[in-house]
């Protein structure tokens, strides 16, 4: 390795620990904030990026006009919280310090984290299979099934399978309009398909 590249690298490390502020790109937003993004109504709802270090930020939304000021710590990042409106839209955020950037098209509404295992990512065009073959229970009850009628009040409710198919009835619900399975965090599976995978937790009501 010749003297000349040595001195070239070493001049360059010496430029990088001298000005670091050129390592950093402008004002920028981590990837999940985008433009047609909705966001939690009516809540507080952090928002967040990098910069320069010791860059000024503003963040100005339009369904307020509010402007909150901000600055990048030395590792060049910045976040503010942001107050949000009741479900509506569509609003837009600027973020301004030595550039500006411009999130439009955005709306307010619920937003809902959902986890699970891969098989989440299951495309219709895959295949979708009946999984209700072979409905069977642990017990003769079968628990944990509740009905409600227009009013909306829940009753525990009887429930039993036949031709593969659960069966529910209430003696307090005359009419009923809704019906929910294991809707409880103390709820454990008891119906099962004929593969032995239980049935998850439901509701029929439309939110």
């Amino acid at each position: 390795m010749s003297s000349k590249f040595l001195a070239k690298v070493s001049l360059v490390l010496m430029l990088f620990y001298l000005f670091p502020n050129t390592a950093y790109s402008n004002v920028s937003l981590s990837a999940i904030f985008g433009k047609h993004m909705v966001m939690q109504q009516n809540s507080e709802v952090k928002l967040w990026g990098w910069g320069k270090p010791m860059e000024k930020i503003r963040v100005t939304t339009s369904w307020d006009n509010d402007t909150l000021n901000t600055v990048t710590t030395n590792n060049a990042k910045w976040s503010v919280m942001l107050k949000t409106p009741e479900a509506g839209g569509p609003y837009s955020i600027k973020i301004e310090g030595y550039n500006s950037v411009v999130i439009d098209d955005i709306l307010m509404g619920e937003v809902w984290l959902l986890s699970g295992q891969s098989n989440m990512e299951w495309k219709t065009s895959f295949g979708i299979f009946d999984c209700s073959e072979g409905l069977h229970c642990e017990k003769a009850d079968l628990p944990y099934f509740e009905l409600a009628g227009e009013d909306g009040i829940w009753f525990s409710a009887q429930a039993f399978i036949k031709d593969d198919k659960v069966l529910v009835r209430s003696e307090e619900v005359r009419n009923p309009v809704n019906v929910r399975f294991a809707w409880a965090n103390s709820a454990t599976p008891k119906l099962f398909n004929k593969d032995n995978l239980p049935a998850s937790c439901f509701t029929a009501i439309d939110f």
